[in-house]
């Protein structure tokens, strides 16, 4: 990658995109796939937000049978599948382990079935994926296995565990580095610690972005033809800069995962929750040798911070709940390496429920500037999918074409490389 600011300026480019997170990184990788000229530009570094800070788990939906959410179920198997063909070295199968007492719809015969359709309906899901990381089915393990794989799980009512398989990210920001790679390697421009402060237009029409470079001070103007937000919790801010304020762009709430200097609980990951219906699930799963719990949430009302943090009294509650399905594992305040934390957009803050949904907003449709878009996504697994989709419609809408350009495949990983910056 190279990092010239200075020419970059000097271009006209098709599409500009804000924001240097996983979702502003999948859009400038479609973008290029499909034949248009594109540039990303991060106000700090690529990723250092919410993208470094999730639980690196790529989900492949088996939680939407419950609702019978198939469409999303469906994309996220596909997305899932994306992640292991296209990054076998950096994303593998990893097992979920969910104890079952007999509390609502974790039993033993539901969750057998929920485990037989999940295998039925994904049964494509290692289509192109590498042998080595194939994904096997879900089964149902015996009460004293489990207390064997996981001492700390009660063995009082114990009935047995669900199984499942899904992917992990060994390292989330190389994923996210080696996308970015891959779209520079074929022609995008990407540039860290250019902060946009808006939008050139005439007559309506977008024609550019306006910059500043946050190392030497000095602005600029990028010229395109088109330009996409996706600039995560601070997408509202933008588009607000822009043209107006869209509350359902970005509810902003609070999402943390803990380390603690504690050894792993057991081999692949521990699904667990609270007595008591309506409670939440937390996972337990080692990093690098080390227990990591997550994924505690709360509200918030600002978005000031690259990376926020719980309040004492919403990570004390946090590690209760963990006691609590746990009992024996006694974690305190006083065992906790270190909290990563970031934003998550919420349907409704009270009471909190995270939205399911990705928003895009075309504000030339909505009285503002044409060819300037808004994306907010929800989910790390279904990022490629939403900026395929983003892309197709600013194809249709603005940029015309066919999305017939040749859809290049990624270049050798380049173990030296080093990112601008």
């Amino acid at each position: 990658m190279v990092y010239d600011p200075e020419a970059v300026v000097d271009e006209h480019f098709d599409v500009a995109i804000i924001g240097g997170g996983i979702y502003g990184v999948m859009l400038l990788l479609e973008a290029t796939r499909i034949g248009f000229r594109a540039v990303l530009m991060e106000r700090g570094t690529f990723g250092e937000a919410t993208s470094s800070n999730h639980f690196r788990i790529i989900h492949g939906g088996f939680r939407y049978l419950q609702s019978a959410d198939l469409p999303r179920y469906w994309e996220s198997v596909r997305e899932r599948r994306w992640f292991l063909r296209t990054f076998p070295d950096l994303v593998t199968p990893h097992r979920y382990v969910m104890p079952l007492y007999g509390e609502g719809l974790r039993r033993v015969s539901v969750m057998r079935a929920a485990l037989r359709l999940n295998d039925l309906l994904s049964v494509r899901r290692n289509r192109g994926v590498p042998l080595e990381r194939h994904l096997g089915n879900g089964s149902i393990m015996a009460p004293e296995a489990v207390c064997q794989s996981f001492p700390v799980v009660p063995g009082n009512g114990l009935q047995g565990a669900a199984v499942w398989y899904d992917a992990l990210m060994l390292h989330a920001n190389r994923v996210l580095k080696e996308t970015l790679r891959w779209a520079c390697a074929y022609g995008a421009c990407a540039l860290n610690y250019m902060e946009a402060t808006g939008v050139v237009e005439r007559r309506g029409v977008i024609r550019g972005v306006r910059a500043r470079n946050r190392q030497t001070g000095r602005d600029h103007i990028v010229h395109a033809r088109t330009v996409v937000n996706a600039a995560g919790p601070w997408s509202r801010d933008f588009a607000r800069r822009v043209h107006r304020d869209w509350p359902e762009l970005f509810r902003p709430s609070v999402a943390w995962n803990v380390q603690f200097d504690l050894p792993p609980l057991g081999e692949g990951t521990l699904a667990v929750k609270p007595p008591g219906s309506g409670r939440r699930t937390y996972f337990l799963t080692a990093w690098d040798g080390k227990l990591v719990a997550g994924t505690g949430h709360a509200p918030c009302d600002d978005v000031e911070t690259p990376e926020p943090k719980p309040a004492k009294a919403e990570l004390q509650a946090f590690l209760d709940d963990l006691n609590e399905a746990l009992p024996d594992l006694g974690l305190t305040t006083s065992a906790i390496e270190q909290i990563y934390a970031g934003y998550l957009p919420a349907e409704r803050i009270e009471p909190l429920v995270l939205a399911d949904r990705p928003v895009i907003i075309d504000h030339g449709r909505r009285g503002g500037p044409a060819g300037f878009v808004s994306v907010s996504g929800v989910k790390y697994t279904t990022a490629r999918a939403v900026a395929e989709r983003t892309m197709r419609y600013m194809m249709k809408r603005y940029l015309g074409g066919d999305g017939s350009a040749q859809r290049h495949e990624m270049p050798r990983p380049c173990t030296n490389d080093v990112l601008a910056q």
